[in-house]
């Protein structure tokens, strides 16, 4: 990292480090900035770009324990399961009550979301969603529909803000509308009973207002994992992993052996 370099800029890469070898799953530079700001280590968003600076710098040196593997790139697509290429991963949902998918603000909590997941399409929204994507979510609603003919049910996650709330409400507005199909629509959190109960600190831009990365690990997983079992049953989407696997392995053997 260079001579001279601050106990300052130290503290935060050893406290940010420390999440990343608590997590049972990799993260991205900006969910480690979320957590450096909710625990004081910067003032407001505007830090961002600081932030990132440093951790390339302490990739690219591999500094006091710091490699370039040690974060993933935060950027990332839309997370399908449990029914594309359904001719070789057989669909938990064809034994499920619910077609579910979970739709979340942050996309930089992608890994989280992937980690406590049960076989769910994940759609991380990044902010407004495009129109584009919203089309596609809507095609996608249908074509699960026609696939399974279950009742669709949206599990969302976001901030407990003006925004969090305004972010849901155009993207499933327009998606209603392009849709043929119907879904319930469920706001799981972050919310204000979960803000105090949590005893979360307040968004430092924004007092009163409280962001889903204030929460600790085990916090977000009790909130995610308690809303998505209600309507999935793990023990479905474990068993057709099983056969999944058994048919690509048949699969593997009778045209590739």
């Amino acid at each position: 990292m260079g001579r001279g370099k601050s106990q300052e800029t130290d503290e935060r890469l050893a406290h940010a480090l420390h999440i990343v070898e608590e997590l049972p799953y990799r993260v991205s530079a900006r969910y480690l900035f979320y957590d450096l700001l909710q625990n004081g280590f910067y003032s407001g968003k505007g830090d961002y770009d600081k932030w990132i600076e440093i951790c390339r710098v302490a990739r690219k040196q591999f500094y006091k324990g710091w490699t370039p593997d040690t974060l993933i790139d935060g950027t990332r697509p839309i997370y399908y399961h449990g029914w594309h290429n359904v001719a070789i991963n057989i669909s938990h949902f064809i034994e499920q009550d619910y077609y579910v998918e979970m739709w979340f603000e942050a996309e930089a909590m992608s890994r989280q979301f992937e980690y406590y997941n049960h076989g769910c399409t994940l759609r991380p929204f990044k902010g407004d969603y495009s129109i584009p994507k919203k089309w596609d979510c809507s095609k996608d609603l249908e074509e699960a529909n026609d696939l399974f003919g279950l009742p669709i049910v949206i599990l969302y996650f976001g901030d407990c803000d003006k925004k969090g709330k305004q972010i849901p409400e155009s993207a499933v507005k327009d998606i209603r509308k392009w849709s043929e199909v119907d879904f319930d629509f469920i706001k799981c959190g972050l919310t204000i009973e979960q803000a105090k109960r949590y005893e979360l600190p307040v968004n430092p831009d924004k007092p009163n207002e409280y962001q889903w990365e204030a929460l600790r690990d085990e916090q977000a997983g009790e909130i995610i994992t308690t809303h998505l079992l209600k309507y999935i049953n793990p023990e479905v989407v474990e068993k057709k992993e099983k056969e999944s696997k058994k048919a690509r392995e048949e699969i593997i053997k009778k045209y590739f052996n």
